[in-house]
């Protein structure tokens, strides 16, 4: 896979990513909790990745030890995401939630320069400037929003936002030998014990109907939320890095106020849509590869010069 390709597929998980909260909305509205789908979305996503593992299941069992080890941590600390954003909403307006869930773009580039001891480059760091404009922009916060701030809300929105870029980082520099698919394995089990320790959803089999609206909605979001992107993140990061990644994750947010405008017919005001567009600016800066051009010396000159003349002749 190359480089163009890799983020390609960055961009299409975010987006799954972004319709999950449109699923999300709407589990909510059929009288879904929100511990419920967090149950069943992990229930129903480990459940597809596993019957992919399955195709590979020799690598999945051979794996080490210690790297199932961090790798199931790994993905313990993604599943962290869901819970601390879920319950950053209960205590923040929306619109602060999600600007503190999008500072996982500078920690994303920030733990990158860390690890390999290296400067980001001039066109993320503007990236990512460009990007958290937008997402405050898009947040659309009022005065009245503003003093409605608790310390614990700010807290869980954090933690999510550093829990979103240590998956991604985890995704991209842990345990590159493996296969895809056993690396997806290994974390999505991490991340399922977590959930059905502390979320498990009974309610879903006290029901005894598997084509009831919960099971319905599970899966949507199971698939949105867990398997395609956990996927499509672990094969595609380990080629672009984890800043980009987290940089390209950005597009989460558009996707939702897309879908909020257009799906949910939610009134989207012009200073939103003006958010939206400095994100996409932000991601199309990320991507940009500005090449000098090495000077040439006289001498080159003049060996190129001559040797067009003696073409034309």
């Amino acid at each position: 896979m190359n480089r163009t390709k890799a983020s390609i597929w960055v961009l299409i998980a975010a987006t799954f990513f972004g319709l999950v909260s449109l699923l999300v909305k709407i589990a909510y509205a059929v009288g879904m909790s929100a511990e419920l789908v967090i149950g069943m979305q992990s229930i129903v996503g480990t459940s597809l990745l596993l019957v992919v593992g399955l195709q590979d299941w020799r690598n999945v069992v051979q794996v080490p030890h210690k790297t199932k080890l961090i790798l199931m941590f790994g993905g313990v600390i993604s599943s962290l995401t869901s819970v601390f954003y879920y319950q950053s909403l209960s205590l923040l307006p929306a619109s602060l939630a999600i600007i503190l869930l999008f500072q996982f773009t500078w920690i994303g580039v920030l733990l990158e320069s860390l690890t390999k001891k290296q400067m980001p480059k001039w066109n993320q760091l503007l990236s990512v400037s460009v990007i958290l404009v937008g997402t405050i922009f898009s947040a659309d916060l009022s005065w009245t929003e503003l003093r409605e701030i608790s310390i614990a809300g700010i807290l869980l929105g954090l933690g999510s936002a550093f829990t979103y870029s240590s998956m991604i980082f985890v995704s991209g520099n842990v345990a590159n030998d493996l296969t895809v698919r056993a690396k997806t394995v290994w974390m999505t089990l991490g991340s399922f014990i977590m959930i059905m320790t502390f979320y498990p959803p009974i309610e879903a089999f006290q029901a005894n109907d598997f084509t009831s609206t919960i099971w319905m909605w599970g899966l949507a979001i199971g698939i949105c939320g867990v398997a395609i992107p956990y996927f499509m993140f672990n094969t595609a990061v380990r080629y672009v890095g984890s800043g980009l990644t987290s940089i390209l994750g950005s597009l989460e947010l558009p996707v939702v106020i897309i879908c909020s405008a257009f799906v949910l017919h939610e009134d989207v005001t012009w200073i939103r849509w003006v958010g939206v567009f400095l994100i996409l600016i932000g991601v199309v800066i990320a991507e940009i590869k500005w090449k000098r051009k090495k000077p040439v010396s006289p001498i080159m000159q003049e060996e190129q010069i001559e040797k067009i003349r003696a073409n034309m002749l």
